[in-house]
């Protein structure tokens, strides 16, 4: 700020906001930081739509699900009118993440299906495993057995297949407790949250799971 550098700025609130504030369950001024780094870079761009789908995701978790969407239709539109390939699977990503909270099974599995076609080069990392667990995770909430089994599987050989199975451990708890063995979904789970994976803000859902 003293520098009046907005940009910078702007991307120190994000981190803060989304890897800080967001992690350790402090919701409220999570979606602060976001919402006022986006008043720092109003020119539309590859930028505005990643925090765009940064503050989308927080307002989701905290049921601000009309907020949400307003925050990945502009991502959504930023990227499709720039050709941001990434930045448009992070929007579908996060719109299954919401359609799924709002129980819509059509709308989840589709934009499930949007966010692999093509899969770019961000899938060959960790980010991919991390994307097949929310799906996972999507899917059973909507409550769709099969599918949702289905991806914690393939969480499992992406994540093992880039040196990071821990990753897949949420997705395979849930999925488990949900539909299948209680037993291993316990072992699951207890080994996922003595890995460095678990966010603080997610204490909770474990602990239910």
């Amino acid at each position: 700020r003293l520098a009046r550098e907005p940009e910078l700025a702007a991307s120190a609130l994000m981190a803060l906001g989304y890897r800080v504030c967001f992690a350790r369950g402090d919701l409220e001024r999570a979606a602060e930081h976001l919402t006022t780094a986006l008043n720092l870079v109003p020119a539309p761009g590859s930028e505005r739509a990643s925090m765009d789908t940064f503050l989308a995701t927080i307002l989701a978790y905290v049921g601000r699900l009309d907020e949400a969407e307003n925050a990945l239709g502009e991502a959504e539109s930023i990227a499709r009118s720039i050709g941001d390939q990434r930045a448009l699977a992070y929007a579908d990503w996060t719109w299954a993440v919401l359609a799924s909270l709002r129980g819509d099974r059509a709308v989840t599995i589709h934009r499930i299906r949007s966010a692999e076609r093509p899969f770019g080069p961000w899938f060959a990392h960790p980010t991919g495993a991390e994307f097949l667990t929310d799906a996972a995770l999507a899917l059973g909430r909507i409550g769709d057995a099969e599918l949702a089994l289905e991806y914690a599987h393939r969480a499992t050989e992406h994540a093992q297949a880039v040196g990071y199975p821990e990753i897949a451990l949420l997705a395979t708890g849930a999925t488990q407790a949900r539909f299948g063995d209680p037993e291993q979904a316990e072992r699951d789970l207890v080994a996922y949250t003595a890995s460095d994976q678990p966010s603080a803000r997610d204490d909770w859902q474990i602990l239910l799971l």
